[in-house]
């Protein structure tokens, strides 16, 4: 049972979820606990400049942080939702965008903040096989497809993995996968599963976006049997806040 599962099945409590940025207001006074996810990162571009096969990086997942606070009734708590990781273009190529910070800002309180994955690294084949890195998952340390770590209730985000390899998995969710050596899976976050990496083989494929909150976009992969051609990857997902109290 999750985290929120567990306040959802208590009585009496206050629940609000933010998808988009906003203001949450205490309607009495007590204990407020903010369930907070970064967004996933993009997955990376692929592009080559003959036969030549190309394998980019998936997007690493956002990390979740849960904190709880004492509010006066009325107070309020300013809730940025981190944006998601953006696509990695194939025709320059781009490596994937960071997904961003969400963070919860409260008088008299430092602010808080889940981190956001970073994006995949594109892959461009240029006289060789070119394979791009996994992104980093919000909190985690660098490691292709390594799954979340924790620290208490605290989960970091798992790391995209490098084209040809899966993104790590979360507590409850599956990093993307990779078929046929493609790109690279994206990272699974506490609320998402990784997007898939473009399929490998004869033909060109793009990422795949990841499911839920937080999770890493898969990297895109070109073929060798296509020359000059070029892939994006997909798009991380954005952050999200419930607040339980």
């Amino acid at each position: 049972m999750s985290l929120l599962s567990q306040f959802l099945n208590t009585s009496n409590t206050t629940v609000q979820q933010f998808t988009t940025s906003g203001t949450f207001t205490a309607p009495k006074a007590g204990i407020y606990t903010f369930f907070m996810q970064g967004a996933g990162g993009g997955g990376g571009g692929a592009r080559n400049s003959g036969s030549f096969t190309a394998k980019a990086g998936g997007g690493g997942a956002g990390r979740f942080a849960p904190i709880s606070v004492y509010m006066a009734a009325s107070a309020t708590a300013t809730i940025t939702i981190g944006a998601a990781g953006t696509a990695g273009a194939g025709s320059t190529p781009l490596d994937g965008g960071t997904g961003g910070s969400t963070t919860v800002a409260i008088s008299g309180y430092p602010t808080f903040t889940a981190q956001g994955g970073t994006g995949g690294s594109s892959a461009y084949a240029s006289g060789t096989t070119a394979t791009g890195n996994g992104g980093v998952g919000g909190g985690n340390t660098f490691g292709s497809g390594s799954s979340f770590t924790a620290i208490g209730d605290v989960i970091n985000g798992a790391n995209g993995g490098d084209g040809g390899t899966g993104g790590g998995a979360s507590v409850a969710a599956s990093g993307g996968t990779t078929a046929g050596s493609g790109g690279g899976g994206g990272g699974a976050s506490y609320y998402g599963a990784g997007g898939s990496g473009g399929t490998g083989g004869s033909s060109n494929n793009a990422g795949a976006v990841g499911a839920g909150y937080g999770a890493g976009g898969g990297g895109g992969y070109v073929s060798s049997t296509n020359p000059i051609t070029n892939v994006n990857g997909a798009a991380g997902t954005a952050g999200v806040v419930w607040v339980i109290g």
